[in-house]
C-alpha cells in the first residue's frame, strides 16, 4: 500500500485489493502459513527467485551480515536477523534512492545510528524505527514528504514534534507501547490521508482536535480520550465514516451532548466500547448520562459492545430492540452501579457472550429464556440471591458466578454445558434438587462458598463427561 503497488477498485478498500493480492498468493504457495501462529514464511526457491529478479534494488541483511555494502541503487532495505549488529549505517547516505527502512521489531537498533541520516533519504515512503533508541522526533521529519508508513512502536518518545502533521501522504501511524507518550500533536487533523493510528500502550490523556478530518481512517487502535475540556470533541467522531474493527471511547462523563447520528452510520464496525470514567455511583447527573448512552446507538451490524461505569439508572431502549443489535455476539455491562434491573438483552437473536459485573441494586438476571447465550458470566452483583434459574440457559456451555448471593441452583437439564465456575458465593448452600443433567460437563470449580453442604446428586451418572473437579473454602461441604 505504501508503495502505490495496489490497483485501486471502485467500491473496495485498498487494504482489501491487498489482502486479496496477499491470499492469491498463498494460493499460489508464493507463501506458507506456519501451523499455530500468526506467521507466514517464503519457500526457499522463492526466495532465491525473489533475491534474483529484485537484484541490487534489494538490501536484504540476514544471518550474521552486518555490512552495508553496494546501497547506491538500493530501493529497499530490511534487516530481519534479531542478532545482527550493523556499523556502517554512514553507508545509508549514498542510498538517496532508498524507499523502505524496515527492521525487525526485535532486532535492536544500534543507539549511535544518526536520525539525520534518514533526512538524507527525501523518497522514504516506509520507515520502522521500532524500538529504536530515540526520545523525541526532530521536527525536520516533515521533510519526508513522500512517508507513507511510519512505525515509532516501543520507542521512549514522549512528544511528536508538529513537524510531523505535514507528512500530508502519511498513511498509517504507528505508536503502540510508547509509553512515555501523553500527548498527539494539536494539528493531527491535518493528516487527511491517514488510515490507521495505532495508540494502544500511551498515556495519551486527550484527543486534538479537528480529528473528524481524516475521513479516511480506516482504524483507530487505542482509546479516543475526553477529558473534562475535551469532551465536545466526540463529534469528531462523526465524520470518520470508515472507521472499521473496535472503536473504544473513554470520559464520556465530560460529554455533555451527542447527537444521535454518531454511531448509528459506522456500519463496518466490528466491536464498540463505551467507557464513561470513574465510579458509576459518583455522577451527578444520571439522566444527562442515560441521554447521552441513548444517542450513541450503534448500526446493526456490531458484533461486540462493552458499556462501563455507566451512571445512568436505566439502559436505552436500542439496547433492548431485537431490531437494532441483531448482529450482537458478545454484550459486557461492567460496574453500572446505579442501574436497578439489567436490560431484556434475551430478544437479541445473536447474542452468546453475555457478562454481567458490578451492579449493586439488581435483584435478579430474569426468568425469561435466552435461547442462543453460550457463555454467561456474573460478577460481583450482592443483590442477586435465590435460586438461580438454570433452565433459562439451554445452551450454556460456560457458566461463571462469583461474588453473588444466590443460595442454590434450580435443577436444569444442560446438553452443552463445559465449564462451571463458582466463586466466593457465600450463600450458596446447594446445588439442583436431584442433581446436575450435563452430560458434557467436564471442569467444575468451586471457591469460597462458605456454607455449600453438597455436591450435585448422581455425578456419576449425570456427569459421565466430568473430568477436572476442584474445590477450595467450603468448609461446610461433606
Amino acid at each position: 500500500m505504501a508503495e502505490d503497488l495496489l490497483p485501486l477498485k471502485s467500491k473496495t478498500t485498498i487494504e482489501e485489493v491487498g489482502d486479496k493480492c496477499f491470499d492469491d498468493l498463498v494460493s499460489r504457495s508464493f507463501f506458507q502459513h506456519v501451523s499455530g501462529r500468526l506467521n507466514f514464511t517464503m519457500h526457499d526457491l522463492i526466495h532465491d527467485l525473489a533475491n534474483f529478479v529484485s537484484g541490487e534494488f534489494c538490501v536484504r541483511l540476514e544471518n550474521n551480515d552486518s555490512v552495508l555494502e553496494n546501497v547506491s541503487k538500493s530501493h529497499h532495505f530490511s534487516c530481519m536477523n534479531a542478532s545482527a549488529v550493523i556499523d556502517q549505517w554512514d553507508s545509508l547516505y549514498v542510498a538517496k534512492y532508498l524507499r523502505t527502512f524496515l527492521v525487525s521489531r526485535y532486532n535492536h537498533i544500534h543507539p549511535n545510528l544518526d536520525f539525520d541520516i534518514f533526512l538524507k533519504l527525501r523518497c522514504l515512503r516506509v520507515l520502522t524505527l521500532s524500538r529504536y533508541h530515540i526520545g523525541e522526533l526532530p521536527s525536520s521529519i516533515s521533510k519526508l514528504k513522500h512517508l507513507r508508513h511510519l512505525d515509532l512502536s516501543s520507542t521512549s518518545i514522549k512528544k511528536l514534534p508538529d513537524g510531523i502533521c505535514s507528512l500530508y501522504n502519511l498513511q498509517t501511524l504507528l505508536l503502540r507501547s510508547c509509553q512515555a507518550l501523553v500527548e498527539l500533536p494539536t494539528d493531527l487533523g491535518r493528516l487527511i490521508n491517514l488510515r490507521h493510528l495505532d495508540i494502544r500502550g500511551t498515556k495519551i490523556e486527550k484527543m486534538p482536535p479537528r480529528m473528524g478530518k481524516m475521513k479516511d481512517l480506516q482504524t483507530l487502535r487505542g482509546t479516543f480520550v475526553l477529558d473534562k475540556y475535551t469532551g465536545d470533541n466526540i463529534v469528531e467522531i462523526i465524520e470518520l465514516q470508515q472507521l472499521r474493527e473496535t472503536l473504544c471511547i473513554s470520559g464520556l462523563r465530560n460529554v455533555v451532548h451527542v447527537t444521535d447520528a454518531i454511531m448509528r452510520k459506522k456500519k463496518h464496525l466490528v466491536e464498540l466500547v463505551l467507557e464513561w470514567g470513574g465510579k458509576s455511583g459518583d455522577t451527578g447527573d444520571t439522566q444527562k448520562e442515560r441521554n447521552v448512552l441513548e444517542n450513541l446507538q450503534p448500526h446493526t451490524n456490531l458484533k461486540e459492545l462493552t458499556i462501563r461505569s455507566y451512571g445512568g439508572t436505566r439502559f436505552p431502549g436500542w439496547l433492548e430492540g431485537h431490531s437494532s443489535l441483531s448482529n450482537l455476539v458478545c454484550l459486557q455491562l461492567l460496574e453500572c452501579g446505579n442501574c436497578s434491573s439489567f436490560p431484556s438483552v434475551e430478544q437479541l437473536p445473536s447474542l452468546e457472550e453475555f457478562e454481567i459485573e458490578g451492579f449493586n441494586g439488581v435483584v435478579t438476571i430474569g426468568s425469561k429464556l435466552f435461547t442462543n447465550l453460550r457463555k454467561l458470566r456474573l460478577k460481583s452483583c450482592p443483590e442477586v440471591t435465590g435460586a438461580f434459574m438454570l433452565a433459562c440457559f439451554p445452551k450454556l456451555e460456560r457458566l461463571e458466578l462469583e461474588d453473588v448471593n444466590v443460595e442454590s441452583l434450580n435443577s436444569a437439564t444442560l446438553l452443552c454445558l463445559v465449564k462451571l465456575e463458582i466463586l466466593s458465593c457465600p450463600n450458596l448452600v446447594c446445588f439442583c434438587d436431584g442433581g446436575l443433567d450435563a452430560p458434557n460437563l467436564e471442569t467444575i470449580e468451586v471457591y469460597k462458598c462458605l456454607k455449600l453442604m453438597s455436591l450435585p446428586q448422581h455425578m456419576h451418572n449425570l456427569l459421565p463427561s466430568l473430568r477436572c473437579l476442584w474445590l477450595s473454602d467450603c468448609p461446610e461441604l461433606e
